[in-house]
């Protein structure tokens, strides 16, 4: 009994032993396959290294250029810019920001094309840096605002710029180029279908000499990519698109010209159908390329439709560069809008210009969108003054990579700066030795009201022990003028104090600035515009002559 209980046995520990092995085996085949197939965009974003990134990507970085260049070669801007006399048997539709979108091909006889044109104020820095993406947060803050219908996208490779670029024959060395591989997924475009994803290369090209630079984008097989892509199942491939952007500056403005063009070939795959199972006519079979071509117009009318968005993107980074008005430091006591001059009374809908601090009426002030440096979109409200200012604007110098409101730079370890008044000195010693006759006679009386005026300021500070005090200037005594100046020279150099500070911006020249002794009663009220207007008009009838010699006053107490 006991032996026939152990060989009952034997049966159940090897079919346990077989079953664990074969789950072992299920296990990490289903883990390789979506590790290949199901990979999340998580994987994609944690790390853009180009060369960790290699990996990622079957082809290789010379076969990615060739893809490009290829794609780059079949698309002709030239004939399609001269296009527009034999456009008649094109559909055209108006969309956003005067843009026109083109369709063309039945995608069964004729391949589907589209093309959308138009002109919008910005430079060729601002859309290049658009167009032109290199991390997933960019390209996926960048697709989002161009199309609605986007769901998420990774950046799977960037190409190293340097390969290729040695031999001259393949690339000139006056054209800036850049190539990356990103995955793009959409929204579907019916009920009850499979979402759709786009597997694309981008291809930007710029030549020295021109102002224009064109972006390519074709598409790459869905198994050449190992990360990046959703779950097979969910999504449906867009292979066989081709898509390319033209920009070109238009001579004597400050705007440029965009031209979209897109293009689905007839070379796309036809799925098999089991024949056993169902057999299909002709008529279903056109009825299901029919279909199909349906949904490839729409995501390429989509896809020019993005491009009408490009405005509203470069408009919203501009608003994101603008110092907005302290609203608090000031008080706005317009009586009038400042863009239609409509009375603002006590009850009248007013809003203050987050730009320029004035008070309009509720029917001129707009909401904008204002992306900031991290890409966040916040709203701020403008008024249309403002608004044409931002969209005149040049902005062509602005730096794109490190986007946001300019700040004032510490400059602490910057060399101290020349005591107040040198230049002032050093000219009215040059003036003193070159001038001769009435001008000699205009320098010295220069020199003696700012000897009395310092003179001055030493008897309301009590210091009567001041340089300036013993020195008796006359008309005739050269050599005691150039003393004087010395000597105000060094007490100024000695009695200057460690409160002056050195701020500068971005590119600007370091200027010291002298702070005076605060004055509590003017501070505790809140600058108007009425204030300000009076404290410059009395400045400039009362002192501007000893502002223009000295440079500051300090304010009496």
């Amino acid at each position: 009994m006991l032996g026939s209980r152990s060989d009952r046995s034997r049966p159940t520990v090897a079919s346990f032993k077989s079953g664990l092995k074969r789950l072992t085996v299920e296990r990490s085949w289903h883990d390789s396959w979506g590790t290949t197939k199901e990979m999340s965009f998580v994987d994609s974003e944690t790390d853009q290294d180009p060369a960790s990134s290699q990996s990622r990507v079957r082809l290789g970085n010379s076969q990615l250029l060739q893809l490009a260049r290829a794609a780059t070669d079949k698309v002709d801007f030239r004939r399609l810019t001269n296009r527009q006399a034999s456009l008649r048997n094109w559909k055209w539709k108006t969309v956003a920001n005067g843009f026109t979108a083109f369709s063309h091909g039945d995608g069964i006889e004729a391949a589907l094309e589209v093309l959308a044109t138009g002109e919008m104020k910005a430079s060729l820095n601002e859309l290049s840096h658009i167009l032109r993406t290199n991390t997933a947060s960019d390209h996926d803050m960048v697709m989002r605002s161009l199309y609605k219908d986007y769901i998420h996208g990774a950046v799977v490779h960037v190409v190293d710029p340097s390969i290729g670029s040695s031999s001259a024959s393949v690339m000139k060395s006056d054209v800036e180029s850049k190539l990356t591989v990103k995955t793009s997924a959409f929204e579907r475009s019916r009920m009850f279908k499979n979402h759709e994803q786009w597997c694309f290369l981008e291809y930007y090209e710029k030549t020295g000499s021109a102002d224009a630079f064109t972006v390519t984008l074709a598409s790459v097989p869905e198994k050449e990519l190992l990360a990046g892509k959703m779950k097979a199942d969910r999504v449906d491939d867009l292979p066989d698109l081709a898509a390319a952007y033209l920009i070109e500056k238009i001579p004597s403005s400050n705007a440029v010209r965009v031209v979209f063009f897109a293009q689905a070939s007839l070379t796309e795959e036809e799925p098999h159908f089991d024949q056993s199972s169902m057999s299909h006519s002709s008529d279903s079979t056109r009825g299901h390329q029919l279909a199909r071509s349906k949904k490839r117009q729409k995501r390429l009318m989509r896809l020019a439709a993005g491009a009408s968005q490009l405005p509203e993107v470069v408009r919203r980074r501009r608003f994101g560069t603008q110092p907005l008005a302290d609203c608090n430091a000031f008080e706005a006591n317009n009586s009038r809008c400042t863009c239609c001059a409509k009375s603002l009374r006590f009850l009248t809908r007013k809003k203050r210009c987050h730009i320029c601090g004035y008070m309009i009426c509720h029917q001129c002030w707009s909401i904008h969108s204002m992306e900031t440096r991290d890409g966040r979109v916040s709203s701020v409200r403008a008024c249309p003054r403002c608004v044409e200012f931002v969209n005149n604007g040049d902005y062509s110098r602005v730096d794109q990579e490190n986007r946001g409101r300019i700040q004032i730079i510490s400059d602490s370890g910057l060399p101290s700066s020349d005591p107040p008044g040198k230049a002032l000195t050093n000219f009215l010693h040059e003036a003193l030795q070159t001038s001769s006759g009435s001008k000699r006679k205009s320098v010295m009386s220069v020199i003696r009201h700012l000897m009395n005026q310092e003179k001055e300021d030493a008897d309301v500070r009590s210091e009567c022990s001041s340089v300036t005090s013993s020195v008796r200037l006359t008309d005739d005594d050269a050599k005691k003028y150039t003393d004087a100046l010395d000597k105000r020279n060094a007490a100024r150099r000695d009695t200057s104090s460690g409160r002056t500070v050195s701020l500068r911006t971005p590119g600007a020249v370091t200027t010291p600035l002298q702070y005076g002794r605060p004055d509590l009663e003017t501070m505790s009220k809140p600058p108007d515009a009425k204030g300000r207007g009076r404290s410059v008009s009395t400045a400039i009838s009362e002192g501007w002559d000893s502002l223009k010699i000295t440079g500051y006053r300090r304010a009496k107490t």
